[in-house]
């Protein structure tokens, strides 16, 4: 079996400022993270919307940077 080759990290959390330090933005929280600790070499991205409308904000992204879904963590 050959290995997926990951192009992007997508970090899911709520925009909201409420939410900003809870377990409800971890993703974002992550995504924060590695762009100022690590050279990952690769995209870090965030969600955008509504928390239950994720998978729809997921494809769009997907599809503008042309990356396929199993090359993505």
């Amino acid at each position: 079996m050959q290995e997926k080759e990951i192009q992007c990290i997508i970090g899911i959390g709520n925009e909201e400022e409420q939410y900003a330090a809870t377990y409800h933005n971890v993703g974002f929280l992550a995504i924060d993270w590695l762009k100022t600790h690590e050279k990952v070499g690769i995209k870090l991205e965030k969600t955008t919307g509504a928390m239950n409308e994720v998978g729809r904000s997921v494809e769009k992204l997907l599809q503008r940077q042309h990356i396929v879904p199993k090359n993505t963590l």
